[in-house]
């Protein structure tokens, strides 16, 4: 699966802030994790629904992710110069978690297709 460009990776603050009487902020500490969301690039049929992933296809990857199945999901991992795999850009950028949104697969052009997924880190 491609990611297009645009996705965005958000830092979720789950910190409860409350005010005292005497308009003090009162802080209870939370995780924080992160949460990727992103288009999937479009593709021709046979990657949507096709096996064309070496036997695997989005809708397949989507199954097996359903129930909240942990998995890793790496938006980022070549250099921007050179195209060459970066391993310290792809480990800093992984997220490992499950889907909150499995990926969708959303008709872009007769035999096109283009999605929607969203993803949470498991801190």
């Amino acid at each position: 699966m491609g990611i297009s460009d645009g996705w965005g990776v958000a830092t979720i603050d789950t910190s409860a802030h409350t005010r005292t009487k005497g308009g003090q902020v009162n802080t209870v500490p939370g995780a924080l994790y992160r949460r990727l969301t992103c288009n999937l690039s479009g593709r021709a049929t046979d990657v949507v629904r096709g096996g064309g992933l070496n036997g695997t296809d989005w809708e397949t990857i989507g199954a097996a992710l359903a129930g909240r199945r942990r998995s890793c999901v790496v938006p980022q991992y070549r250099d921007m110069g050179t195209k060459a795999f970066d391993p310290l850009l792809a480990a800093r950028s992984a997220l490992y978690g499950y889907p909150t949104q499995l990926p969708t697969s959303e008709n872009i052009s007769r035999q096109y297709f283009s999605g929607y997924m969203e993803f949470e880190e498991v801190s």
